[in-house]
């Protein structure tokens, strides 16, 4: 039976959605695999240049409740409204701040030299990188995936025959 999904058609607009493949269930965790494809992979003309790539990745899920998912089955990703732009923030622009804030501080502030001002700021990303690293289990409920089964054409015309009988 081949699915006819076009990548998360069901789900909200404000939702980020990915299918992907189960390689493994435990409970309500389900361990996805998704295709992670660079710009180049989709042109047109990718065999004359070679540098199209693909990768495949392994992410960690919970499953909507009610779903019955096994090995194998396509599922959605559904990621919550913005938290590509918060995970970024957290990831990237938060140690920038913290860098473009403590150089001037450091070096007209402070007074100390240039090489130190940078070591010093250096410390304190890795500062905030550790102390993330402490919290990640605050941040695992936050950034958390759901997945959901996509159904084929054929099964969801099944599935109402036997609602209404």
């Amino acid at each position: 039976m081949k699915t006819t999904s076009d990548d998360c058609k069901n789900v909200d607009a404000r939702y980020s959605c990915r299918n992907g493949i189960v390689m493994a269930v435990k409970e309500r965790n389900v361990t996805v695999r998704v295709r992670q494809a660079s710009s180049c992979s989709t042109c047109k003309i990718q065999h004359l240049c070679g540098t199209s790539e693909n990768r495949q990745l392994l992410v960690s899920a919970t499953l909507v409740k009610g779903e019955q998912i096994a090995v194998g089955d396509e599922v959605e990703l559904i990621a919550e409204p913005f938290i590509e732009q918060k995970a970024s923030w957290l990831a990237f622009g938060v140690p920038l701040a913290i860098v473009l804030l403590w150089l001037p501080v450091a070096v007209f502030g402070i007074g100390l030299s240039d090489w130190l001002s940078v070591v010093s700021a250096l410390g304190w990303v890795i500062a905030y990188v550790l102390l993330m690293h402490h919290w990640r289990s605050r941040w695992e409920g936050r950034f958390a995936l759901s997945a959901r089964k996509v159904y084929c054409q054929a099964e969801e015309q099944d599935s109402d025959e036997l609602s209404i009988e």
